[in-house]
């Protein structure tokens, strides 16, 4: 069929015009629903990238973070109130858990660090000391200034 002025009319009366689909409640609800979805989610990106900024309260940040994530899920899932409080408080329960195993993993690292530091302080008890022996060096004035009593390192050369 050739386009002409006289078949244009022809045509509308055959293909319906295009719908406005704003003018369906339903269409409205759906682009609404992914508004909140994109602001839920720009949040929740937000949260979860500033919440692993500083060291420590993992328990808390692990709750808080689980309880809103798990709210959501409830509310996509049940799409009511009961299915978002279930939700948030099995998302509290979860991420307080993973928090405190977090808390505690730094933890057992930091204890591990501080048992691996050397003492400022010479220790008569060790195998990499060299031959040699510990010395009491009784307290005195050196150069106007008081040296308590200490111990001294002094080696033995064979």
């Amino acid at each position: 069929m050739e386009l002409t002025p006289g078949t244009l009319g022809k045509l509308s009366t055959v293909y319906p015009p295009p719908l406005n689909l704003l003018d369906y409640p339903a269409y409205k609800e759906v682009i609404n629903m992914k508004k909140h979805m994109l602001v839920i989610l720009i949040l929740i990106t937000g949260l979860l990238a500033f919440s692993c900024a500083s060291n420590g309260y993992n328990t808390q940040k692990g709750a808080a973070i689980g309880a809103g994530l798990g709210a959501i899920a409830g509310q996509i899932i049940g799409n009511n109130t009961a299915g978002t409080l279930i939700g948030a408080a099995g998302g509290a329960l979860a991420g307080a858990i993973a928090g405190n195993a977090m808390d505690q993993n730094e933890m057992n690292q930091q204890m591990a660090a501080s048992q691996r530091q050397y003492s400022a302080y010479a220790s008569a008890v060790g195998p990499e000391n060299p031959p040699g022996q510990w010395v009491e060096v009784p307290g005195r004035w050196v150069g106007g200034k008081w040296i308590p009593a200490h111990r001294a390192w002094v080696p033995i050369n064979p």
